[in-house]
């Protein structure tokens, strides 16, 4: 089943809050849609949700399956060389930083590592 858009499944629009460059093309004499996504925005939709991702009985700091997150650093914490963005194995990472700085917000989940470090090198070059 396809929808309005002519893709095959629902879009889900709050997976890229806060992304840019969304283009919407129509190709001439088709009724067929198609959206052309940045990386960035790629990477957005391949994102799960953390509520789905329990943590591990046996590794409590673990989920099951291994997720990695991509993090946010506070404003107020960023100066010089340091790092916004960081990523790594989700919740360690997280509560690691938390430790560190108090304040952090998780800006996706993966359940690959690469994706995590691929989407804070992105946002960090922004």
């Amino acid at each position: 089943m396809h929808n309005q858009h002519g893709l095959s499944r629902p879009f889900e629009r709050e997976n890229l809050q806060g992304c840019r460059g969304v283009e919407w093309d129509r190709r001439e004499n088709n009724n067929i849609g198609r959206f052309s996504l940045t990386l960035k925005e790629q990477l957005m939709t391949k994102s799960v949700n953390p509520k789905h991702y329990p943590t591990d009985p046996q590794h409590p700091s673990w989920t099951t399956p291994k997720t990695w997150g991509t993090y946010s650093l506070p404003d107020q914490f960023v100066s010089g060389r340091k790092r916004k963005y960081r990523y790594g194995n989700h919740p360690v990472r997280l509560k690691e930083l938390k430790r560190d700085y108090d304040s952090v917000d998780l800006i996706a989940l993966f359940e690959n590592r690469d994706d995590a470090k691929l989407l804070a090198d992105l946002l960090e070059n922004e």
